[in-house]
């Protein structure tokens, strides 16, 4: 399996910490999307490049989803007590100044490619 990591952002309304990957097996394309959420948060549903929305698990401070495609997320359907609201997915793809976020490796530079059976970035 390889990975490319596509995106990050962080300190944007009530997601924070967020990344999106793709991931390519010998099955086909894979798209995985987490990240924190604010007290109170109970729902997210991504809004796909494709038009399809993709509703989230969302658990202790956090939410995560994945789909068998390699549509991006653009946009986060946030729902709390207060209702729902709509947060723009603007993805960066330079490495975000500081220390890595907890569990992960640290290691930037992921959105290589590979030839020839090699491999770059994380797997």
């Amino acid at each position: 399996m390889s990975s490319v990591l596509v995106g990050w952002w962080h300190d944007l309304g009530d997601l924070t910490q967020v990344t999106q990957s793709h991931l390519l097996t010998s099955d086909g394309p894979y798209t995985l999307v987490d990240g924190r959420v604010a007290s109170g948060v109970t729902g997210v549903t991504l809004v796909l490049d494709d038009g399809q929305n993709v509703v989230s698990t969302v658990a202790d401070g956090w939410f995560v989803a994945w789909w068998p495609d390699s549509a991006g997320a653009t946009s986060a359907q946030v729902t709390s007590a207060a209702g729902t609201t709509t947060e723009s997915l603007a993805w960066q793809h330079d490495p975000p100044a500081g220390p890595p976020a907890p569990g992960t490796s640290g290691n930037s530079g992921n959105s290589g490619s590979s030839s020839g059976g090699g491999a770059t970035g994380n797997s």
